[in-house]
C-alpha cells in the first residue's frame, strides 16, 4: 500500500506568491513520521522559497526559512 494524499491546497497570489500544503497519510510509522503522516507547506514563489516546512525522509519535522535549515 502506498501513501494516500488526504489534503492539497494551492493559492496563486497576483503578486506571485505561493502558499501550497499537501499531507499523505502512510501506511506504517517510521522513525522519522510516527504520526503516520507526511507533509509540505511551502510559501514563496517560483525560485524562492520563504517558508517551508515538510518532515522528508530523513530529516524528520523541520522547517526552512529562506536557505537555512532548522528543526
Amino acid at each position: 500500500m502506498s501513501a494516500e494524499r488526504i489534503f492539497y491546497d494551492k493559492t496563486l497570489f497576483p503578486d506571485g506568491l505561493i502558499v501550497e500544503m499537501v499531507i499523505w497519510k502512510l501506511p506504517k510509522l517510521t522513525k522519522d513520521r510516527p504520526h503516520r503522516l507526511k507533509y509540505r507547506l511551502f510559501y514563496g514563489r517560483d525560485g524562492l522559497r520563504i517558508v517551508r516546512y515538510d518532515n522528508e525522509r530523513g530529516n524528520g519535522d523541520h522547517k526552512h526559512i529562506n536557505e537555512v535549515e532548522v528543526p
